[in-house]
């Protein structure tokens, strides 16, 4: 579950309404979802690269959780803006992915950068991760090792994007 806002008091405002909404109004509907939902992680993101605005997303998406040396982490944007940013853009051209995002770490746990991609199925977008991740390393080796060796460790996930509101 997420929530878009282009400010971070309206991120925190939704957030709290919505819970206001399922809690106070439905008691009921709240507590199950309380049970059937045990433990979750709060984090606030900031889109720093990726799809136009309005651009519209796929079926499913993939989210790259990357943690990052917090020292060298502009570096990982200027990088990921420069060798893989790129590819990304003509995968949208192309018709191959539906978007694709890059966010940088505001509020949470351990992962500093989070990276996401959506299409039409996990086919696709598991192939736009290994093709980007693959040109990189033959075209600019020096800076996808460097791009690595700041965030060296990063869990991956892939997600049915089963309800969406604009």
């Amino acid at each position: 579950q997420y929530h878009v806002s282009p400010t971070m008091d309206g991120a925190l405002r939704a957030q709290s309404e919505i819970f206001q909404e399922i809690y106070a109004d439905n008691r009921v509907g709240g507590q199950a979802r309380a049970e059937a939902c045990e433990a979750h992680d709060d984090y606030i993101w900031a889109q720093s690269q990726g799809s136009a605005p309005g651009t519209e997303r796929g079926d499913v998406s993939l989210s790259v959780y990357h943690v990052c040396a917090i020292a060298d982490q502009d570096r990982a944007d200027e990088i990921f803006a420069e060798i893989y940013a790129p590819q990304f853009d003509e995968m949208i051209e192309d018709g191959r992915i539906g978007s694709w995002g890059w966010q940088s770490h505001v509020l949470g746990g351990q992962f500093r950068r989070l990276q996401t991609v959506t299409g039409e199925d996990y086919s696709v977008v598991n192939a736009a991760r290994i093709e980007s991740m693959q040109t990189a390393t033959q075209e600019h080796p020096e800076l996808a090792r460097e791009f690595s060796q700041i965030c060296n460790s990063h869990v991956d996930y892939l997600w049915d994007i089963v309800h969406e509101a604009p």
